[in-house]
Formats: C-alpha cells, sequence, structure tokens
C-alpha cells in the first residue's frame, strides 16, 4: 500500500500543490472585506467637526491645520474658504468657512458626507 493510497492520507494535498497557496488567498480575500469595510465606516471625527472648532478664531489657524483652501473667495463681507475632501464618500465633499470682515470664522457649512446632519433650527451660514 502507498502512502497516498493509505485512508489516513485522504485529507492530504497533492505534492504539488502549495499549503500556502491557500491561505494566502484567504488573507487577501480577507484584507479586501477589511478593507471594504473600512470605507462605509464614519471616520472617528468629520471635516465639519474639526472646522466648528475654529469658529471664533482667524481662517489663517485653519489653512495652517488643513493646508491652503481649494478655493477661496473674498467680498466685502468677509472671505468663503472652501477645503474637500474626496476620500469620505464617492462624491467627494466640501467643508467651507464663511469669515468676517477681519478673517475670523464665523460660521461653517458642509455639503452631504461632510459631517452628521444639523439638528433642526440651525443655519449654515450668514
Amino acid at each position: 500500500m502507498t502512502v497516498e493510497s493509505h485512508p489516513s492520507a485522504a485529507g492530504l494535498r497533492p505534492s504539488g500543490l502549495s499549503p500556502v497557496a491557500p491561505r494566502w488567498s484567504r488573507l487577501a480575500l480577507l484584507g479586501l472585506a477589511l478593507a471594504l469595510t473600512g470605507c462605509a465606516s464614519a471616520p472617528p471625527h468629520y471635516p465639519s467637526e474639526t472646522a466648528q472648532k475654529f469658529v471664533g478664531k482667524p481662517v489663517f489657524a485653519l489653512e495652517m491645520h488643513w493646508s491652503t483652501p481649494y478655493r477661496s473667495e473674498q467680498s466685502d463681507r468677509g472671505r468663503v474658504a472652501t477645503w474637500k475632501f474626496d476620500q469620505y464618500n464617492y462624491a467627494g465633499c466640501s467643508v467651507a468657512v464663511h469669515t468676517d470682515p477681519q478673517d475670523i470664522i464665523r460660521s461653517v457649512s458642509w455639503t452631504p458626507g461632510c459631517g452628521p446632519k444639523r439638528p433642526k433650527g440651525k443655519k449654515r451660514s450668514p
């Protein structure tokens, strides 16, 4: 009786297959599943929450935290500086801060997916 035909060898792999290959494929599938799950979960804090912490401070402080805004529009009433965060959802999201003429942040607005929904009665911009 050969080793391959022995009843205890029924669960053994043929000698040509590596036992490492199935482990790598399982690990790859597990990694892919974890990565996809990570994309669907909410971030530890939203960009809108970070921006709200800067209300009452100069917009320069937020620029130092996040870098140069994607867009900045100046008017006689102040400035609107906008940052884009495309990693939070497929459509991307934007956070805009509205300043007074002295460049102090007075309010924050954002697109869907960039933060939690606002409580009723809260305004997005001045």
